[in-house]
């Protein structure tokens, strides 16, 4: 009698200990899911708001076409060399100034833009927090543009402020003026022409197809800083003139 009033403390102690084995590791388990869950969900919120301030920065850049192209003359996508050959031949000729050379070379040069914000997303098999990838800059391809002219010092001077108001990113990289050694020396004497080579570099920048990091400051701001357009509209008022569809045009620059 002694031994079943005995057993019967222990048998409960027992299912008291295996049920702490069998629950208490579920319920610790089930705890860390509770608090992974948290943190998804407040991901999830935060990812769904960025997504919203993405949609407003997409119909904001659709609201100011005006600006968003004048950023895309002034830093393109892509080379455009006839539009600047175009363009140069326009203003020298409208400068009395005649043109005796032009040619572009690429040049190797890789602006050392920040990848922080480009770094590319990638998100695991079964679901997890995207991970940053390797990160991608932004890649400005450089390219030079050398410009020959004959004309007066005033016309030529005239010239090079223009160039350097184009709305397109460009910096004289080198001038070199000297005395047209093309007339006869008496001509030399009573000319007041001039021979000018100007180096010029001009640059682009090609899309970017990788897919941008959602922690990119952009999202979280929810709007573009637009100041920098009424800067350049300001600052550079000589306007890139675009060559229409199929246009090439002039068939010799170098006759007036």
């Amino acid at each position: 009698m002694k031994l079943k009033i005995l057993l019967i403390p222990i048998l409960i102690i027992l299912i008291i200990i295996m049920a702490i084995w069998v629950v208490y590791p579920g319920f610790q388990d089930l705890s860390s899911k509770q608090e992974t869950l948290k943190g998804a969900n407040a991901k999830l919120a935060g990812i769904q708001d960025k997504n919203k301030k993405a949609d407003i920065l997409g119909q904001a850049l659709i609201g100011n076409a005006d600006k968003r192209n004048t950023l895309l003359t002034y830093i393109p996508d892509q080379e455009k060399e006839e539009e600047i050959i175009s363009n140069l031949n326009s203003l020298a000729n409208a400068g009395s100034l005649t043109v005796f050379g032009m040619s572009v070379t690429p040049v190797e040069v890789i602006a050392d833009i920040p990848a922080t914000d480009t770094l590319a997303m990638t998100v695991p098999a079964d679901g997890g927090a995207a991970a940053p990838a390797a990160a991608v800059k932004p890649v400005v391809s450089n390219f030079k543009v050398n410009l020959g002219v004959t004309g007066t010092y005033e016309n030529i001077k005239d010239l090079s402020k223009k160039i350097t108001s184009l709305r397109r990113f460009n910096n004289i990289a080198g001038l070199i003026i000297s005395k047209d050694e093309t007339l006869k020396a008496e001509e030399q004497s009573t000319s007041n022409n001039l021979r000018a080579s100007i180096s010029l570099n001009f640059n682009y920048l090609a899309k970017d197809n990788s897919i941008v990091n959602i922690d990119n400051s952009v999202f979280s701001e929810g709007s573009f800083d637009m100041s920098i357009v009424d800067e350049i509209k300001n600052k550079m008022n000589t306007v890139m003139n675009s060559l229409s569809t199929g246009a090439i045009g002039v068939a010799n620059p170098f006759v007036k």
